[in-house]
């Protein structure tokens, strides 16, 4: 066992010589030493700091009534559209780098220890319908989630919400028909004992209008969940 674990750090160092890790986003080599797996360290730090969370929060009485808001604070990392984090985004959901969800998961859970004292029951990644996990292999919540948990030292939960409905387009109904929508898009585990008074943590790859993350509260919510907060990698 002794010499395997001498082995597999050779290897791994013959590999990286010969196939050096290039940055997704310039195709220069990553130093060793850099803060990303994936990104180099000028690409890295070009990234554009998302707003607050008041701001973040915002976005949401965009689209709900003020009664209607279930989160109560927001974290992400990075806006995506004025710079190329977008590109980090599309590989970690569709070129099966799911490691980045979390590495930069890891990055948004020290975020997170910095700007709220809040203690966390559990850390629950948003759903996917199984037809699209299984079309695409994974959830890239999951592995958010489970980066964030690392630096939090807070349990992922899976099992407590699903998502019923395979594609259900928001944008074109009203604030009464999203709420009324609601019911049709998630489902809570029926154990009033297990969710009660809890504070979570909902983990997405992406904060755009709110109402994937905003919808999923309000349910946990009326499941009767005391607190929700929610952290993105990106805003949109």
């Amino acid at each position: 066992m002794g010499i395997l674990s001498k082995i597999k750090p050779l290897q791994n160092a013959i590999v990286d010589f010969i196939f050096p890790k290039s940055c997704l986003i310039c195709f220069n080599t990553i130093e060793e030493n850099s803060k990303s797996k994936f990104v180099c360290e000028k690409c890295f730090y070009n990234f554009v700091a998302a707003d607050d969370s008041n701001e973040i929060i915002d976005r949401l009485f965009e689209t709900y009534h003020p009664d209607d808001i279930a989160v109560s604070e927001a974290f992400s990392l990075y806006k995506i559209h004025e710079n190329d984090f977008l590109q980090i985004i599309h590989a970690m959901k569709y070129e099966n780098l799911f490691k980045i969800g979390y590495e930069f998961g890891q990055i948004l859970g020290e975020k997170i220890k910095k700007q709220t004292n809040s203690q966390y029951d559990f850390i629950i990644p948003i759903p996917l319908h199984s037809a699209k996990k299984r079309e695409r292999g994974y959830n890239q919540s999951y592995y958010i989630a489970k980066g964030v948990s690392q630096v939090l030292h807070c349990p992922v939960n899976e099992k407590m919400a699903f998502r019923k409905v395979y594609t259900k387009s928001q944008t074109k109904l009203s604030l009464q028909e999203r709420h009324q929508n609601i019911e049709e898009i998630y489902s809570i585990i029926d154990n009033e004992s297990l969710i009660k008074n809890l504070t979570l943590l909902i983990v997405d790859d992406v904060f755009t209008t709110g109402s994937t993350i905003n919808n999923l509260a309000l349910k946990l919510l009326e499941a009767g969940v005391r607190k929700i907060d929610c952290a993105t990698l990106g805003v949109a």
